[in-house]
């Protein structure tokens, strides 16, 4: 996983993560110029879904608020980008969600590894109150 460059910028980390799973390298920057990021505004799932349209040709990409109990049908998308409260908002990729825990990845990382994004297992009811508190947020490819 890619490490975020800029205190706001974890949404254009995980959509250059995503482009990057489908051999697209582009700079975090472009992604943001894209996305309408600002630095102290946090980033909207419509502006990144803006981005990985025009920077991944023939790939569909939607975004919404999706009910909890809906997670499980979601998760047959994997990999897709989540929005969560962790306590500000924050993206994450989410790549498999199952009975007791979601494994997903942070553009954050770590203080032990600050050079990169973190490989995260958290516990599924952790992540649902997460979510939730952050009005269930994602973005997902459809085509």
């Amino acid at each position: 996983m890619v490490r975020q460059e800029l205190p706001m910028s974890c949404g254009a980390a995980c959509v250059r993560q995503i482009l990057l799973e489908a051999q697209i390298d582009v700079p975090e920057a472009t992604i943001r110029d894209i996305a309408g990021y600002h630095p102290e505004m946090p980033m909207l799932l419509d502006g990144l879904a803006d981005a990985l349209t025009v920077l991944h040709p023939g790939a569909t990409y939607r975004h919404g608020g999706v009910r909890p109990e809906d997670l499980d049908a979601l998760a047959g998308k994997a990999p897709f980008i989540a929005l969560l409260r962790m306590p500000s908002r924050h993206f994450v990729i989410v790549d498999e969600v199952g009975s007791t825990d979601v494994r997903l990845r942070d553009p954050a990382g770590t203080e032990a590894e600050p050079s990169v994004g973190a490989v995260v297992v958290m516990k599924r009811a952790t992540f649902l109150e997460r979510w939730t508190r952050a009005y269930n947020g994602v973005l997902w490819r459809v085509g």
